[in-house]
């Protein structure tokens, strides 16, 4: 069943091979992104300009935003208080989808859009909608990719590294990618066919 159900138009509200002790360190860094996120809800919690902006029907929160939702696979990054800071611009991949500058559903539909409404909540966080929907850490990369894609944007900074500590984790941002085979031109296909291998 889809996530969404539009009832009407909205606007947009914007702006390799693993070491033999990989595992250990693995979860050490899964460990760490769950200590600091839980410093970092803390500080949302006392922030009152800390606000998880609406997503109405056929909206999400994805790119840098999304992948600073705190997810217990230890995945993304953990600065979610400085991602939902109130900023006069706003990246454009801050929210995607229906009036959004940006939006990859024609490519990838509703592939790891998820509800995110619980962990906001277990931070203590406002959320300005009943439900706060958001891509997963692999679509929210994924996004990234695709959009500057699309613009003819340099993908190399980009850095899957960053954010993905497993093959297994990059290979769920490479099969959202796949996707997109066939529906983009030639030329954009290859470059991300060269991003991927350069990751």
């Amino acid at each position: 069943m889809p996530l969404y159900k539009q009832t009407s138009k909205p606007v947009c509200a914007m702006g390799t091979l693993q070491k033999p002790d990989y595992d250990q360190r693995y979860n050490k860094q899964s460990s760490r992104t769950a200590h600091a996120a839980q410093r970092d809800g803390r500080a949302c919690a006392a922030d009152p300009q800390v606000v998880v902006p609406a997503t109405p029907a056929g909206q999400y929160i994805s790119g840098i935003a999304a992948l600073n939702i705190p997810r217990p696979e230890g995945t993304g990054d953990w600065h979610f208080a400085r991602a939902f800071k109130p900023r006069s611009r706003k990246p454009r991949t801050f929210l995607m989808g229906d009036g959004c500058p940006e939006d990859t559903r024609p490519w990838l539909g509703e592939a790891g859009i998820e509800d995110v409404t619980a962990i906001v909540e277990s931070m203590l966080v406002p959320h300005e909608s009943p439900r706060t929907y958001a891509a997963s850490h692999a679509r929210a990369i994924a996004d990234l990719v695709l959009v500057a894609t699309k613009r003819n944007q340099p993908l190399d900074h980009i850095h899957i590294d960053d954010w993905m500590h497993t093959q297994d984790q990059k290979e769920q941002v490479y099969e959202l990618l796949s996707y997109a085979k066939g529906k983009l031109e030639s030329d954009q296909w290859r470059r991300l066919q060269e991003w991927k291998l350069s990751s």
